[in-house]
């Protein structure tokens, strides 16, 4: 007999299937559906998940559910655009006067099943350019610290704006638990369908041999925890494994050697090294857009990769690529990650992943992706379980463009209106502000933004910072909002006139020494973060503007800046600008941090 299980439709949001893995972290049987399925085919489930999206409801191309799905007579829970459907089914308008991205208060205004257990007033993770007002048939259960509606009811329908999958959410396991129980499912009874490390790693490695059987399993190993998982789970399936680094010019500081000593002793294997640096900067030089850098830097590395894989074998059919891509990798490309089948093109495009591009260069390459279903922390999971220790296993992911997308050189004209906004904004919290001639990539409503960065200086008073930087990114065409703890006072001129620096190595090395002055301070202080991306541009005078991007987070769906002094001392910010200034090879420059959460801004810049 069935299971009772939860219909999840995908509706294209960044997290749709982060919502089937948080049920069943608890315990439940859920499944994820394409947003048209039939209501005949989800009749016999126990409950109906609506998930987050990129459009707005109301826009002409917006996917619908079939329209008998509602009508249901199970619960149903509609996350973000799930929540925008039945607002617009039952009668609610929307606007656009109130946008919320990230951390936000909520209030519980009535008692409801949904909140057993949650707090009067609690923190969630939001991402909406939309909002909907009271005036459709149902009740407004809370409201947000903008006064607009949070979650609302009508009969067996509950709609919540924010994301109760997102980590960050402080009770979002508990409301997904209070839903299962609407939907009469106990855990205790219906367990057994969460995720299981040693499953998983049973049918990876039967999966392998049937796909790589006698052929060579050829795995680009960055050094990473997804490559090397890979790796060792080919060796482990017993076929003929090669692991290889490329050296492209962009890694940590001593990387190359790194790698080959580290994953080298775990695997107990020889990690080939392949210089390929020259070639990566002769490629990349003088691009400035970032999706055409990420773009052109997947062509390189597929055809390089390609050449590669010919010498080992893949023209006579010997040799199969083995990949680290996830689930996240894939649903920030604009795919529906986390599902088998038919792809129908909901999720937008946040930033593109080098392998999902490379995949037009490698359509002839035989390849299996054993990691493809799983998001960063079921990863590192399978890491741990496959014998990996902490120093592959916790690694702080590098991206695979590296320091290149760290390395900002594009430059955009500033619009007065905007810097007189952020100057305002950043005075009412007592800040000096300004914006930058720089952009960077953000995540809004599910969908991609590219806007400007501001800065704002003043003292050490984190929670006003934070407060500022949200108005900022909520409010303005603004993604990113830096922060000088110091009282400078800021110029817009000034800033307004910067320049841009050359994508070559010498520039590079110096972001690489910069990277390892942060990295090493933040490890002296035991400042920990899940990844430290540390971004490079011009300031005033050509002196370096550093930013230090540390974030907190678990699946890198999600992220917030660490707190100061909490998390992060300002003892160790200073060491850090100290020993930058005592390092001979990082010119004198300034150190910022990023307050920006994810969605409002992504993890990397570009």
């Amino acid at each position: 007999m069935q299971k009772p299980y939860l219909a999840v439709l995908d509706f294209g949001g960044q997290l749709a299937d982060v919502i089937r893995n948080r049920f069943e972290d608890l315990g439940f049987n859920a499944r994820l559906f394409p947003y048209d399925t039939p209501a005949s085919d989800i009749e016999d489930a126990a409950g109906i998940i609506l998930s987050g999206g990129a459009k707005g409801v109301y826009e002409t191309d917006a996917p619908k559910c079939a329209p008998n799905i509602l009508a249901l007579p199970v619960p149903k829970l509609g996350i973000c655009y799930g929540f925008g459907l039945g607002a617009q089914l039952y009668g609610g308008g929307f606007h656009r006067r109130t946008r919320e991205y990230g951390e936000t208060r909520m209030t519980i205004l009535q008692d409801d099943p949904l909140f057993e257990n949650v707090e009067l007033e609690t923190t969630v993770w939001m991402n909406h350019g939309d909002s909907i007002d009271r005036n459709g048939c149902y009740d407004v259960m809370a409201k947000t610290e903008e006064g607009v509606p949070a979650v609302i009811r009508y009969n067996n329908f509950w709609g919540v704006q924010f994301h109760p999958e997102a980590t960050h959410t402080q009770s979002g396991k508990q409301i997904f638990s209070n839903f299962a129980d609407l939907c009469s499912l106990t855990s205790k009874t219906q367990a057994a369908e969460e995720f299981e490390a040693g499953k998983f790693v049973e049918e990876a490695l039967y999966t392998l041999r049937e796909e790589v059987g006698n052929k060579t399993a050829v795995v680009l190993a960055s050094g990473g925890v997804d490559s090397s998982v890979v790796a060792k789970l080919c060796l482990m399936a017993g076929v003929k494994t090669v692991p290889i680094y490329l050296e492209m010019g962009n890694g940590r500081k001593g990387e190359a050697a790194y790698v080959q000593r580290t994953l080298g002793e775990s695997l107990g294997i020889d990690v080939k090294i392949h210089d390929k640096s020259e070639r990566f900067l002769k490629e990349l030089a003088g691009i400035h857009d970032p999706q055409a850098k990420r773009k052109s830097f997947s062509r390189t590395y597929a055809n390089i990769g390609l050449e590669l894989m010919k010498s080992y074998g893949m023209d006579d059919g010997m040799a199969v690529l083995a990949q680290g891509t996830l689930a996240t990798d894939l649903r920030e490309s604009g795919k529906e990650a986390g599902k088998k089948g038919e792809d129908r093109g909901t999720a937008d495009v946040i930033k593109t992943h080098h392998n999902t591009e490379a995949e037009e260069l490698w359509k002839g390459v035989p390849k299996v992706t054993p990691l493809s279903m799983l998001t960063k922390d079921r990863s590192r999971l399978v890491a741990r379980t496959i014998g990996f220790g902490s120093q592959i296993s916790e690694r702080q992911p590098f991206p695979g463009p590296g320091l290149y997308i760290r390395f900002i050189a594009g430059s955009y004209p500033i619009d007065s209106q905007l810097a007189e906004s952020v100057r305002q904004t950043a005075s009412r919290y007592s800040f000096s502000g300004v914006v930058l001639p720089r952009k960077g990539v953000g995540l809004k409503g599910d969908g991609r933004a590219f806007e400007h960065a501001a800065l704002m200086s003043g003292s050490r008073d984190w929670k006003a910072a934070r407060r500022g930087a949200k108005e900022m990114i909520n409010k303005l065409d603004v993604c990113r909002v830096l922060y000088l703890p110091q009282e400078i006072p800021l110029d817009q001129e000034r800033f307004s006139d910067s320049h841009n620096y050359r994508l070559e190595r010498k520039n590079l090395d110096v972001l690489r020494e910069a990277t390892e002055v942060v990295e090493r301070t933040m490890d002296d202080y035991e400042v920990h973060a899940a990844q430290v991306p540390v971004i490079m541009f011009s300031g005033p005078e050509d002196r370096p503007i550093f930013v230090i991007r540390d974030v907190d987070s678990k699946d890198f769906r999600t992220c917030r800046p660490l707190q100061k002094p909490d998390e992060f001392p300002w003892e160790a910010y200073d060491a850090i600008v100290a020993r930058a200034k005592e390092n001979p090879l990082i010119p004198p420059g300034t150190f910022v941090f990023d307050l920006s959460d994810k969605p409002g801004g992504t993890t990397e810049w570009e």
